[in-house]
C-alpha cells in the first residue's frame, strides 16, 4: 500500500508549473532587475551631463570663481604688444596679448576660489542634479587668445563634474557576491565655453 502511494505520487503533475517557475524566476528577477539599474545608471550620467551644461552656461555670465582672474582683468600686452591688436594663440611669442595662468576652482574651499561665486553656480548645477556637492566640481579658467591686446579677457570655462557616487542598491548586492559593480561613480564630465561678460552685474 505504501508503495502504491509513493509510485502514486511520483507520477503526479500537479504543482510542477510552481516548481519550474520558482526555478528559473531568479534568474528573469537578477535581468529585470539590471536592467533597471543600467537605465538609472544612464539616467545619472545624462543629468550629470546637464548639470555640467547649465554650470558652464553660467558661470560664463556670472563673477569669475576664481581670485586670480577678475570681472575688470584685461588682456596684457606681449613685448611686441599694441593696444587694439586682435589676440591670436597661434602667433606664439607674437601674440599680441601676454597669455595668463589657467586658474582653477578645485571645490569652493580651495585655495584662490571666490566662495560667493562658486555657490553661485553650483546652486545652479545642484538645482538639476542634487546629488553634486562642492568637492564633485571644477571650474577652469584659460587663455585661448581671444579678445584683443588691453581688452577684456575672454577665457574659455571649464566646468568639470567628477567623482558623484554612483546610489545602486542591486548592482551593490551582486558585487557581494560576483565582485564589485562597475557601477560606483558618475564618469566625468566636462563642458567648455567661451567667457562673456564673466559679471553678475548683468545678470
Amino acid at each position: 500500500m505504501r508503495y502504491e502511494w509513493i509510485g502514486g505520487f511520483s507520477r503526479e503533475e500537479k504543482g510542477t508549473t510552481t516548481v519550474e517557475f520558482v526555478a528559473i524566476s531568479g534568474f528573469f528577477f537578477v535581468i529585470a532587475f539590471m536592467i533597471i539599474e543600467i537605465a538609472l545608471a544612464i539616467f545619472w550620467w545624462q543629468t550629470a551631463e546637464v548639470a555640467a551644461q547649465i554650470g558652464a552656461r553660467y558661470a560664463v555670465v556670472w563673477d569669475p570663481v576664481t581670485t586670480s582672474v577678475s570681472s575688470a582683468g584685461v588682456n596684457g600686452l606681449n613685448a611686441a604688444g599694441i593696444y587694439g591688436q586682435s589676440c591670436n594663440i597661434s602667433q606664439g611669442a607674437n601674440d599680441p596679448c601676454a597669455a595668463f595662468a589657467t586658474a582653477i576652482c578645485d571645490g569652493s574651499s580651495g585655495a584662490g576660489c571666490n566662495t560667493v561665486a562658486f555657490n553661485a553656480v553650483l546652486a545652479k548645477m545642484q538645482a538639476v542634479f542634487g546629488a553634486l556637492r562642492a568637492s564633485n566640481v571644477k571650474i577652469t579658467y584659460s587663455y585661448v587668445g581671444l579678445g584683443f591686446a588691453g581688452g577684456p579677457i575672454v577665457p574659455a570655462v571649464t566646468v568639470t563634474i567628477s567623482n558623484v557616487p554612483f546610489v545602486s542598491g542591486f548592482a551593490d548586492l551582486l558585487g557581494a557576491f560576483f565582485g564589485p559593480s562597475p557601477l560606483t561613480t558618475v564618469p566625468a564630465m566636462s563642458v567648455t565655453l567661451t567667457g562673456e561678460d564673466l559679471s553678475s552685474a548683468g545678470v
